[in-house]
């Protein structure tokens, strides 16, 4: 099983969006040395690696809330303590600050589960067909509240 196990959430994709995670992390490594003694990459390499786990996120959580509903909010909560960890433990600054970043991206992603399906039950975006009767009844539930 090993690397496999999360290919079947979101198509398959996780795996291979983490793989190139690591590949600019690892390239980013390289440019946290100083080119010229008053310049320093760190800053605008955090900022891009944080925009892009902003970036990663946000289409995870629709394909996640449309295939599985927001019971699978644990999922963020595991990802989000896990990278939290391991930031704990990455000497680099600056990876750890990515890492971190990436951690609390998949915290904030728990809240947009849940933001989501209210997105859902309002039609702003597509149901999943195979649980139209939960979204109906969930409808029937918060009536006024949308």
């Amino acid at each position: 099983m090993g690397k496999r196990s999360f290919e079947g959430i979101i198509d398959g994709k996780v795996l291979t969006i983490g793989l190139i995670i690591l590949k600019i992390l690892e390239f980013s490594f390289y440019l946290c040395v100083p080119i010229h003694k008053d310049m320093n990459f760190s800053g605008i390499i955090v900022g891009a690696a944080v925009f892009l786990s902003i970036g990663i996120c946000h289409p995870a959580v629709i394909k996640m809330e449309y295939c599985f509903g927001k019971q699978s909010w644990w999922v963020w909560l595991v990802l989000g303590l896990g990278f939290s960890a391991l930031s704990l433990f990455v000497l680099n600054d600056t990876l750890s600050t990515i890492i971190g970043g990436f951690a609390f991206s998949c915290l904030w992603a728990i809240h947009e589960m849940f933001l989501q399906e209210k997105r859902v039950l309002r039609g702003w975006f597509p149901e999943n067909p195979a649980r139209h009767e939960y979204y109906e009844r969930r409808r029937i539930e918060m009536q006024g509240k949308l």
